[in-house]
């Protein structure tokens, strides 16, 4: 199904290190956590790719960062292994949860888009309606934002929880009727906002997606717009 979760000991010595992760494809997106510490640490391919020292954190609004190390590794990723660097993602000694996902045609999807300042947004495709939708501006400082097809029945979908904001709030922190609206569409989703967290022509943004229903069934229906 393309998602792996693990725990794990990082043991008593720093240094490089790959551990598998048994999704037989290579990761796009991996949360990791110590489970003594609050710092959520992210790896999102499109944001990443092969530069194994940069990473995001989900408990944080900051951009895309360079650690002085290889944060995930020597190595990185691979379709059998991802790479850590006790002493920099995770401390010595610790133990931690890891979160992984790869893409799944149909099923799940994890890319980058460039924003278009315009209120009739950027469409992404992704060939499925989403159920779950996160977004993050990558190349500067903005909210981690999260949608929903339970909270939203009909578009725009306009509710969000916010694993984080700017202001320093984190949790189960509910919007509704926001300035932050969006179409789920029947193979993607389409910006309906200006907001520089979502839609700026001078940033990219990272997305994780996951499909209300697989694009297709055992029977070869597909999925409806709304």
């Amino acid at each position: 199904q393309g998602f792996s979760i693990l725990t794990w000991g990082s043991g008593g010595s720093n240094g490089n290190y790959t551990i598998s992760h048994g999704l037989g494809k290579k990761p796009k997106f991996i949360i990791q956590k110590a489970l003594d510490s609050a710092n959520w640490w992210v790896y999102h391919e499109d944001a990443i790719g092969t530069t194994y020292t940069k990473h995001l954190q989900l408990n944080s609004a900051a951009a895309t960062a360079t650690n002085s190390a290889n944060f995930w590794g020597a190595s990185g990723h691979t379709d059998s292994l991802y790479g850590v660097r006790v002493g920099d993602l995770i401390g010595s000694s610790k133990n931690a949860i890891t979160y992984l996902w790869c893409d799944v045609p149909g099923l799940q999807k994890f890319g980058q888009f460039t924003g278009n300042s315009n209120a009739d947004g950027v469409f992404v495709e992704l060939g499925f309606k989403p159920a779950i939708l996160l977004i993050k501006n990558d190349n500067s400082t903005g909210d981690w934002i999260i949608w929903d097809n339970e909270r939203n029945k009909f578009n725009p979908v306009d509710r969000q929880i916010w694993p984080y904001t700017d202001s320093g709030t984190y949790g189960a922190y509910d919007q509704v009727g926001s300035s932050y609206p969006l179409d789920f569409l029947s193979n993607g989703f389409k910006m309906r906002t200006t907001d520089a967290d979502m839609n700026n022509s001078s940033r990219t943004y990272i997305y994780a997606a996951w499909a209300e229903a697989p694009i297709s069934n055992l029977y070869g229906g597909q999925s409806n717009a709304r």
